[in-house]
């Protein structure tokens, strides 16, 4: 059980990560940017492409906020297990 919890933490660390290589060239496509999108290639879109810094780093931030969320959530499980990170 230890070992399940660990893993189940370290995979919520990376849920909202999606591939962007794939996405990315998937995305090249106008016809399926619309469908496509997620938080990684819109920053680069609408952030780097349009010289948006601030706002590319904003999007980048309410990501890291969102996961660090999550984290500490599924460690509050598995802390009710009895095994958790910290």
């Amino acid at each position: 059980m230890p070992v399940v919890a660990i893993f189940m933490i370290l995979q919520i660390g990376n849920l909202l990560s999606a591939g962007f290589e794939d996405i990315l060239i998937l995305a090249a496509n106008p016809a399926l940017r619309d469908v496509s999108d997620v938080l990684d290639t819109y920053v680069v879109r609408v952030g780097i492409n349009n010289f948006r810094y601030s706002y590319a780093t904003a999007v980048g931030v309410f990501k890291a906020v969102i996961s660090v969320g999550l984290l500490t959530m599924a460690n509050f499980v598995a802390r009710r297990s009895g095994n958790s990170l910290w």
